[in-house]
């Protein structure tokens, strides 16, 4: 194998890793991209529901305590 043949393919294999290098850095971008949209999605969707979780906890116990307070005072009243 001659010298130049040998430097050719090294300059060519070189020239391949910077490709492969900078595709993957590309890829690596994106990837990190589409996760960090993701998981503000999945944090927005979480704070959403534990929203209308509490909510309806809170409306429910003002609600339960509404009705604890009208029977109690009923029975109050009845003895």
């Amino acid at each position: 194998m001659s010298e130049s043949s040998l430097t050719h393919q090294e300059a060519a294999a070189l020239q391949d890793l910077e490709k492969l290098s900078a595709d993957r850095a590309r890829a690596e971008s994106e990837v990190e991209q589409t996760y960090r949209a993701r998981r503000q999605a999945e944090e927005k969707a979480f704070q959403d529901a534990l929203q209308r979780l509490t909510t309806t906890a809170k409306s429910e116990t003002d609600a339960i305590q509404a009705k604890y307070q009208a029977t109690r005072a009923g029975l109050v009243k009845q003895f």
